[in-house]
């Protein structure tokens, strides 16, 4: 699952990379088809166009999209709204009647750190 999940990102992540080249790959490959029926200026011949104003014109729109996009990664808000909880104190049990015992009158035992080791004899 998270081998699926994660070359479905880098997929949708490549795909927006190489949109250009998508767009220019594919007038390459139908650029007969392009400038038969697509082409715009097709009743011009003297202008040579051969389907490249169709290609202008689809770089254009993945343009368009592209700044629409980056206005709407720019406008976007997020807004997170949590249910707030009252804390009610009386569940927690106190402890008054404790003796407590300064840190400074507790006499550290290094009696078993200072030891040399022995070790055992046979």
């Amino acid at each position: 699952m998270r081998k699926i999940v994660t070359a479905l990102l880098l997929f949708s992540l490549l795909l927006q990379t190489f949109s250009r080249a998508g767009i220019y790959l594919s007038f390459k490959v139908n650029q007969d088809y392009i400038a038969r029926v697509l082409c715009i200026n097709k009743a011009k011949p003297q202008l040579n166009c051969n389907g490249k104003c169709y290609l202008a014109k689809k770089l254009k729109q993945a343009e368009e999209q592209e700044q629409k996009q980056v206005l709407l990664k720019t406008l976007e808000l997020n807004l997170c709204c949590q249910e707030l909880h009252a804390f009610n104190f009386a569940r927690i049990p106190l402890i008054v009647n404790r003796k407590l015992v300064p840190f400074y009158l507790v006499k550290p035992t290094f009696s078993t750190l200072l030891n040399i080791f022995h070790p055992p004899r046979m």
